[in-house]
This record gives structure tokens, C-alpha cells and sequence, in this order.
């Protein structure tokens, strides 16, 4: 059985069913232009690769055999409009990493923030305030300030990058 290989290493049943309704939408989308049977015909020629192989798929692959088959069926148009809304999709995974841990901090439930500094009463508005605001300087430092390696040998304990909570100031 194929299976396709999702963002965060999880394995899934292909279905093909999901291309063609990821292209559909780009054909349908303000920029796209609509080709009656292409949707269908890509994901169908995906699905066929795929076993030809006899591999799983990352989505990445997928995604990079929708934009060029698109191409190759001469609709540039629904090409661009599909890289767009990949574009945005990842621009809201990458900006959305804070939500989970400033709401820990307002519902007291992300406890090593809380906690991490025994000078500081978390559950004080004030110190709340403060760690907040350094979860957001943590957050825009892992992804726009400090390099992909550095980040990386950070999160595996092979360094420690002190006060990043602080970094952007």
C-alpha cells in the first residue's frame, strides 16, 4: 500500500483524492485557470510514479510533482496560484508557534515557563506580562535572527543559547 510521508514524519494512506482537490482549488482560485480532467489526470500520474518506485511519497515530493506536471500541461497560471497558497500555508505553520505556549502562560498549564526562574512569581500579572513577551522574542529568534544550525545544536542540548527570551530587544 503506498503511503505518503506528512510534514511532522507521520506516515499516511496516498489518496489521490486530496491532489486533485488541492489543484482544483488552485485551478479555481482568483489567478488559476481551470482545465476540466487535469486535477484528476495529475494526481493519477502522482499515483503511478509512486508505485512505480515502489517509495513513499514525502508531501514535499508531492507538492514539487503537482507544480511541475502543471508545467508540463502548459497551465503556469494554476502553477503560480498552487506555489502561492503552498507560501501561505507555511507562512501560518511558522508564525503560529507561540499561540500554544503565551496560552500555557495565561492558563497556568505551561509550567517550565512558569517556573523557570524561581525569582520570578509567574502567576503575577506583571511577570505574565514579561514572559510573554519573551516567549514572542524566543519565537521571532528561532525563525527570523539566529541561523538554522544554531537553533538546531540549541534544541539538542549541544549548546545553550542563553536569554533568547530576550534577543529582540
Amino acid at each position: 500500500m503506498l503511503e505518503v510521508i506528512k510534514r511532522n514524519g507521520q506516515k499516511v494512506p496516498f489518496n489521490r483524492d486530496k491532489i486533485t482537490a488541492a489543484i482544483e482549488k488552485a485551478m479555481n482560485s482568483s489567478s488559476g485557470i481551470y482545465e476540466a480532467g487535469q486535477a484528476a489526470k495529475i494526481a493519477g500520474e502522482i499515483e503511478a510514479y509512486a508505485a512505480s518506485i515502489q517509495k513513499d511519497l514525502t508531501i514535499y515530493a508531492i507538492e514539487d510533482q503537482v507544480y511541475y506536471r502543471l508545467l508540463k500541461y502548459n497551465n503556469p497560471a494554476t502553477a503560480r496560484a498552487y506555489e502561492n497558497y503552498k507560501t501561505i500555508q507555511a507562512f501560518k505553520r511558522q508564525t503560529n508557534t507561540t499561540d500554544d505556549d503565551v496560552f500555557g502562560l495565561l492558563n497556568n498549564t505551561n509550567i517550565d515557563v512558569l517556573d523557570e526562574n524561581s525569582n520570578k512569581n509567574g502567576h503575577v500579572v506583571s511577570t505574565q506580562r514579561d514572559l510573554i513577551a519573551g516567549e514572542v522574542s524566543k519565537d521571532i529568534a528561532r525563525r527570523k535572527l539566529i541561523p538554522a544550525d544554531i537553533v538546531q545544536a540549541h534544541d539538542s542540548g549541544a549548546i545553550h543559547f542563553h536569554d533568547m527570551d530576550y534577543i529582540i530587544q
